[in-house]
């Protein structure tokens, strides 16, 4: 897997050129929503973002499981492939600050695409 970091860090820029920036301060209404609390929002970049990195990361390493915020939250079990050989990406695809506006605009344009691998017992390598 740490084999294909070339590829991966060519993934995140990509991901952040064609899902995150095209919508920083660019979000409307109906691409914010909340999750379980007005305090707890998503986004289309969130989304979308994370659908990429989901096919992207998969395609690249097909035995490996992407746990990203969205997939988590409607799929707790997904933490359960932490316990597993196979390889895990983590994923964040928007960063945002705690303190973001209501309007869920990211703070400022350092919210940026990361991912981090791991594999049980082995030392991962993080995009960010």
């Amino acid at each position: 897997m740490l084999s294909n970091i070339d590829t991966v860090t060519g993934i995140v820029p990509t991901i952040a050129a064609e899902e995150v920036m095209p919508r920083f301060r660019n979000l409307a209404d109906h691409d914010v929503a909340e999750k379980k609390h007005p305090s707890d929002l998503v986004t289309t970049a969130d989304i979308e973002a994370e659908r990429r990195f989901v096919a992207a990361l998969g395609d690249l390493v097909p035995d490996s499981t992407v746990i990203g915020e969205e997939g988590a939250d409607a799929n707790p079990g997904l933490f359960r492939a932490l316990d597993g050989e196979a390889p895990v990406w983590l994923v964040d695809p928007v960063l945002m600050a705690p303190s973001t506006s209501p309007a869920a605009r990211p703070a400022s344009p350092w919210s940026w695409p990361s991912a981090w691998a791991a594999r049980r017992g082995r030392d991962g390598f993080s995009t960010r």
